[in-house]
């Protein structure tokens, strides 16, 4: 008699809303947000590019090279990844030229982490570089989108909110071999994500507060070194021994740890306060239930090990931004906190026209906004994305600035906005 077959996971619905200047996607999986990409035009990303790249500085201090390849801030190429790694400063000198590949994308405070270790080079690589000019970018790295697509196994359905590119998407799958799932284009004015479900839990990414489905709660810091994680028993009905109880809130949270990890891209020193378990084996259960909830992630995660106080510590590998650093900037005294930033308001901006279209059609649609909101949508990032959304809704967006509150004790305004449907 065979035991009880392992249950299959939900089939995965990809969601697709494109603008120029931005794409989101995202994965659900009866109706739960499972992955996210966010990819913005004024913060690309680089990770897996490989460039030729020309050297700025060889610092022995650090024992590394600073290789300038084209972006704001050059890369730190270690000794162990340089060519002639024994000799560093022999081997590459100050103006020299050299081939590397991005392995970790820039954060807030440092730039690219960089390797002349190529494996699996394009073939035409070495002739695209000696005729070259210096920096410039050789090949570009595996294609974000295509990637989250081909992680998902079983596809319920693929919709796209933008005819052209849900065109383009299936000509870049059909090319990859990626999957035969249809395309959908969905051509509704109301945003495609609020329809679905996935702008409410897209936002509450932002939110430090993770609440659990049995009562209890996480609380989720990032600070400069590391991120901080708190397990909370909160409003959790109190069954059984204290220790028993313990255990089943850190099991609860360290699923939703992993699941939070990957949404919002938090990578770097991650350390987890649990609740505080006495015996060694409850412990070693709850790091044995991490290490397996990590397994599937993208990204390479070690687990450390937890001490008899209930901190657990791991790392994650950093692929990119993390969800905060790509939406938000610093705020607050000293950057100690986070505010949403002019570009990302721009692009909220023009869902919420949609949202306002659909809701009062042959109203005019009016954005108040601070100063840096409304210069985005004009002439910066969001501009184009304008454009096709007055072409959607058939009328010019009424753009109006609004006076801004300066933060307390700092020159320097607080973004706002304000979307309504105004009839004359």
């Amino acid at each position: 008699m065979s035991g009880p077959q392992e249950r299959l996971p939900e089939p995965a619905r990809i969601l697709i809303s494109h603008l120029p200047g931005e794409l989101r996607a995202v994965s659900l999986r009866a109706g739960r947000l499972e992955e996210l990409l966010i990819l913005r035009e004024d913060r690309p990303r680089v990770l897996g590019n490989i460039y030729l790249g020309r050297v700025r500085e060889v610092s022995t201090g650090l024992d590394a090279a600073f290789v300038d390849i084209g972006l704001s801030r050059p890369g730190l190429l270690p000794r162990g990844e340089a060519p002639g790694k024994k000799q560093l400063g022999r081997a590459l000198s100050n103006g020299d030229s050299v081939m590397v590949k991005v392995v970790r994308e820039a954060s807030e405070d440092k730039g690219v982490r960089l390797t002349s270790r190529i494996s699996n080079p394009p073939a035409d690589l070495e002739d695209l570089a000696s005729t070259a000019q210096c920096p410039s970018l050789l090949a570009a790295g595996e294609d974000p989108l295509l990637s989250l697509i081909a992680r998902q196994g079983e596809l319920e359905a693929i919709i796209v909110d933008d005819s052209a590119f849900s065109r383009s998407l299936r000509e870049r799958l059909s090319a990859a071999g990626v999957c035969d799932a249809q395309v959908t284009y969905d051509p509704a004015l109301r945003p495609l994500f609020e329809r679905e479900g996935a702008e409410e839990q897209l936002e509450a990414l932002l939110d430090p507060r993770v609440d659990l489905p049995g009562g209890g709660s996480l609380l989720v810091e990032p600070v400069r070194t590391l991120t901080a994680i708190d397990i909370n028993l909160g409003a959790m009905a109190i069954t059984g021994t204290a220790q028993g109880q313990a255990l089943s809130v850190n099991l609860e949270a360290i699923t939703e740890i992993a699941r939070q990890l990957r949404l919002r891209a938090i990578a770097g020193l991650i350390v987890i306060d649990c609740l505080e378990m006495k015996e060694r084996k409850a412990r070693d259960q709850v790091v044995a239930s991490l290490r397996s909830a990590l397994k599937d992630d993208d990204q390479p995660c070690q687990v450390v090990g937890m001490s008899p106080s209930g901190l657990l510590e791991m790392t994650r590998r950093r692929a990119g931004p993390t969800l905060a650093e790509l939406l938000t900037e610093p705020a607050g005294e000293q950057g100690s906190g986070r505010q949403r930033d002019a570009v990302t308001l721009a692009f909220e901006a023009l869902r919420a026209a949609l949202r306002e279209g659909e809701a009062a059609p042959g109203a005019e649609i009016l954005v108040k906004a601070s100063p840096a909101v409304l210069q985005a949508l004009r002439v910066g990032a969001a501009a184009k994305a304008r454009s096709i959304v007055e072409n959607r809704l058939g009328q010019a967006l009424q753009l109006e600035e609004q006076l801004t509150e300066i933060e307390k004790g700092y020159n320097r305004a607080i973004p706002s906005l304000e979307v309504s449907a105004v009839r004359r």
